[in-house]
This record gives C-alpha cells, structure tokens and sequence, in this order.
C-alpha cells in the first residue's frame, strides 16, 4: 500500500468506523488508520515495508545512511507511538517478526502467513514439464546468472523481470494464466533475496512446482530443501542446481 491510498482509506475510515467492529490494517503505509479505531478492535498485520528500506544495501553507505537518519528518524518515532494503538500485532514471517521488533520495538505476537487462493492455484493435469520459469525481482549479480542460464535451458520470465535470451512475458493479471505457467515449469526460480514473504514461491507450490530460491526471508520458510525445492547460499549454487 502506499501512502496515498493509506490517506485515502484514513477519509473512509472516518466516515465508516460506526460500520464495523474489527479493523486488520496489513502494511505498515497504514499505520495512521490506528487512530481512528475509538473503541474497536484493530489489528496490525506487518509486511516489514520500513524495515526493508532501513535495512537495504543503500543503508550501509555512510552518505546515504546519514541521510535517511535525517529523514526516517522522525518517521520511526510517529509509527512506534502509532503501533501501541493496535490490539494485536501479527507479521507475515519470521523474518518480519524479527524486523518489526528492531524497527518498533514491538514483537508480534505470532506469525500469520499470506493465503493462496488453492482453488485457483492447484496442479494441473498431465504438466508439459518443458520449461523453467523466473518470477521475481532480480537482484545484484543474478541477472547475469539468469542471462546464463537462458543460453542453456527454456526459460520463461513473468513480472518485472527482464532476461536477455529468455520469454519475457511481463505482468499478468490472470490468476488462470499464472496458474497453467507454474503448473507446467520444470521450477520456478525466485531470484530476489531478502523477501518478506514471496507470494510466488508460495503460488508456485500450490501448484505442484518446486522452487529454487535463497536461503533467507520468506522462501525460507517454506520450502523444505530437497523436498518441495531447493535453498541456495550464492549465485553460483543457484546456477548449479538449476543446471542438474
């Protein structure tokens, strides 16, 4: 969510908090939401949005970390006041759970994850097996790998993802189309690392896909490795695995 919606939901809320008794605000964007719940229950469902920018790469160089200490510390200080106004803060993973202590100084009291919606996202019958597909943001140094790996196996790319010599399909809306696309992949490859959650990763195992993704954030959560797919440590063992 971003912050113009969350503006937009706090002009609704004000006109609707007479029409219902409980409240989930499920990003941190709408925290403000919190101080027009009067007497109703609301709950905190944490996807870790501050945290991931505090916590990024760019947060390591000294200019920049200045900069975003000038910034966000005031930010930091109204949404840690804000938080208390929750009845109830859950995160979408442990990795969330652990960024949402350090960032609000709060621990969520458990771990709810995102849903799929198994009615749509489910194995196909007979799977043409007859290609991989990359679904994701590509970080440092793995788009070569991926550049790589499409000179050598059928690859497909969905989202914003762009791979030289693969199928870029871009983004698609169509849960159906995104259902058939992972149901008939050899694996899907999640390229990004540090994700929250990873809705992909979790689409493409209710469709019957294994993943290969890193070890870190969401994915590993859950994949089992060697089970349901398999949790890299580097750009070169994502290469090897992908190559077996």
């Amino acid at each position: 969510m971003d912050y113009k919606l969350a503006r937009k939901l706090n002009t609704q809320l004000k006109k609707l908090k007479d029409e219902f008794d409980l409240y989930v605000v499920s990003d941190d964007a709408a925290l403000s939401l919190s101080k027009y719940k009067d007497e109703k229950r609301m709950i905190l469902w944490t996807h870790g949005e501050i945290s991931m920018l505090l916590l990024s790469s760019a947060w390591s160089r000294t200019y920049i970390r200045r900069l975003l200490s000038t910034l966000f510390v005031p930010v930091l200080l109204n949404h840690r006041k804000l938080v208390k106004n929750f009845d109830f803060i859950v995160a979408n993973s442990n990795l969330a759970k652990e960024l949402c202590q350090f960032t609000y100084e709060v621990i969520p009291r458990d771990i709810v994850y995102l849903p799929v919606n198994t009615q749509t996202f489910s194995p196909v019958n007979e799977p043409s097996n007859d290609y991989f597909i990359a679904v994701g943001r590509s970080d440092e140094g793995i788009g070569i790998i991926l550049s790589e790996l499409a000179k050598r196996i059928p690859l497909v790319t969905i989202g914003g993802l762009k791979v030289p010599n693969a199928k870029n399909l871009g983004f698609i809306s169509d849960d159906n189309m995104l259902r058939d696309l992972y149901s008939n992949a050899i694996a899907t490859l999640h390229p990004a690392m540090g994700e929250y959650f990873g809705y992909p990763v979790a689409e493409s195992l209710a469709c019957g896909t294994p993943v290969i993704a890193y070890d870190a954030g969401g994915p590993s959560e859950l994949i089992s490795h060697g089970e349901n797919g398999w949790l890299v440590k580097s750009n070169e063992d994502f290469y090897e695995i992908v190559m077996k």
